[in-house]
């Protein structure tokens, strides 16, 4: 949903999910969804709070347990805690 130039999910009933808001939110995905403010993006869980601390210039939806992102020019894949998968 979107209020006010925020975006945020809504329950059935359409109450807000959670108290914060962004600049732009995405379907959830494996429990986590996309997320944007001030032009960095990371995860939130369904409760609104991001999965994790670090923000990327790019990320994408999870799939199989790992997200594609981009840093600094840099495309790797992060866990559900962020963190970079070394393969």
């Amino acid at each position: 949903a979107k209020k006010d130039g925020k975006w945020f999910h809504i329950l059935h009933d359409g109450a807000p999910a959670y108290p914060e808001r962004y600049d732009w939110v995405d379907s959830f995905y494996e429990g986590l969804a996309r997320a944007e403010n001030d032009g960095k993006w990371f995860h939130i869980l369904p409760d609104g709070v991001p999965a994790y601390p670090e923000r990327y210039d790019l990320v994408d939806s999870f799939s199989e347990g790992r997200a594609m992102v981009e840093k600094d020019g840099k495309a790797f894949q992060i866990n559900r805690n962020g963190k970079r998968i070394e393969e």
